[in-house]
């Protein structure tokens, strides 16, 4: 996994998918655990699921916005030659 910094992020979907042993105090805390690293204004949707050949596992998936990144965005560098290409693209309507 990346190495983000996530404090920013404005919105979160949290999926925990587990196997029948899975609790709902289970799933919920892993949803408190990632709310704990974000934004307290960030808008978190979760839900949890339960797949039978998991056994004992819980995976969970997890989808940000508002992250800032070089990973993400690229270096500031490389945004400016973008958007500088950019301005050469006529667009018609």
């Amino acid at each position: 996994m990346l190495e983000l910094d996530t404090s920013d992020a404005r919105g979160a979907l949290i999926n925990v998918v587990g196997g029948p042993t899975l609790t709902l105090g289970e799933a919920e805390r892993c949803a408190q655990i990632i709310q704990e690293r974000i934004s307290p204004h960030a808008k978190i949707i979760w839900g949890a699921a339960v797949d039978d050949e998991l056994g004992d596992e819980i995976r969970v998936m997890l989808v940000l916005t508002g992250v800032k990144s070089e990973q993400i965005h690229g270096s500031g560098e490389n945004r400016q030659l973008r958007a500088l290409r950019n301005k050469s693209i006529e667009f018609v309507n």
